[in-house]
């Protein structure tokens, strides 16, 4: 997967990302697994806000298995 710096930062960030309201429509179990998807893909950078329901919560679920660090989160405040 290709990566970009994001903007004036030091990260380098997936061209495609993973978006967070799909995810909102899926049990605990299948979002661990998409995370782990993006990953394998090499996503790296996943997008969500609190107003997309549980998405935040479930995309937690994956971070705990897959682990926090290998991903640059935005989220936003709606």
């Amino acid at each position: 997967m290709e990566k970009r710096r994001l903007g004036r930062t030091n990260f380098n960030v997936s061209v495609i990302g993973f978006g967070g309201i799909p995810i909102q429509r899926v049990d605990k179990d299948e979002a661990i697994r998409l995370i782990g998807a993006a990953k394998d893909a090499g996503i790296n950078f996943i997008d969500t806000a609190r107003g997309y329901t549980i998405s935040e919560s479930l995309i937690g679920y994956g971070l705990k298995v897959y682990g926090r660090e290998e991903f640059i989160l935005a989220t936003k405040s709606m």
